[in-house]
């Protein structure tokens, strides 16, 4: 069941309808995943230059150099300030 990533107390419709490529489907998609996108991006650069280093966005090779970076400049503690880290054990 789904309910458990809900982010509100607000109980969902039992029958939710989920679909792939949503922003094709409806116009409210659309423009939220634009603001969403916006945001993240401004975000993005806020922190790139409060820290004066370009952050990529993603994952891989450049994030990993450019985190280590960090650690090396600022401490651990600023990376996890700054960034999303999930760890599996």
């Amino acid at each position: 069941m789904y309910s458990h990533y809900a982010l509100s107390d607000i109980p969902l419709p039992k029958k939710t309808k989920f679909e792939t490529k949503g922003e094709s489907k409806s116009l409210a998609i659309a423009v939220a995943s634009i603001i969403s996108r916006y945001a993240f991006v401004t975000y993005m650069d806020q922190i790139s230059k409060n820290i004066n280093m370009t952050i990529p966005k993603g994952a891989g090779a450049k994030v990993d150099v450019i985190a280590a970076k960090i650690i090396k400049k600022y401490g651990l503690s600023r990376l996890d300030t700054i960034s999303k880290s999930i760890l599996k054990s």
